[in-house]
């Protein structure tokens, strides 16, 4: 099991240590200690047995291989860097992956941020026709020159009634 994934599903899901261990049938300490550690030792390793790891994932409501997934494995270090450079470099999120939590919460900073480094068509591709829909949600996090030209661009898309 992954720490990085653990802590990532737990954001995702809101759910503090304290929650998973009641759901799964763990101690707080345990989970605690798991993530301390694997930070501590830079590993990201969480040793367990393969029951305690099926529990988790059933608190989780997901299987117990995706707790050993690394969401962010398929990018190299190069292109991580390359991507804190574009979408962190204010340090309004601390990391991709807090980033990645708050693109998946559709929190507006960062589908702002998003679409204003990739583009909405891009943005489309996540997120569907909402992207769209929820134009105005997001908008004040762009630059007024994006801004300007995405609001013409979403008013075409309804008038041909695309979305």
């Amino acid at each position: 099991m992954l720490a990085s994934t653990l802590n990532t599903l737990m954001a995702l899901q809101n759910v503090k240590a304290a929650e998973l261990a009641r759901r799964a049938g763990v101690s707080r300490q345990a989970i605690s200690k798991w993530i301390k550690t694997a930070e501590a030792t830079h590993s990201n390793q969480i040793n367990a047995e393969w029951n305690t790891i099926r529990k988790i994932a059933d608190a989780l409501h997901i299987t117990p291989a995706e707790l050993s997934k690394d969401p962010f494995q398929s990018l190299s270090d190069d292109m991580k860097s390359n991507y804190h450079s574009l979408l962190l470099w204010d340090r309004l999120y601390d990391s991709i992956e807090s980033f990645s939590i708050a693109l998946s919460k559709k929190e507006a900073k960062a589908v702002g941020r998003y679409v204003q480094v990739f583009g909405i068509l891009s943005a489309e591709k996540i997120f569907g026709p909402w992207i769209f829909k929820k134009f105005d949600h997001y908008s004040p996090y762009l630059h007024p020159i994006r801004r300007k030209e995405l609001k013409k661009l979403c008013q075409i898309f309804q008038e041909l009634d695309l979305i």
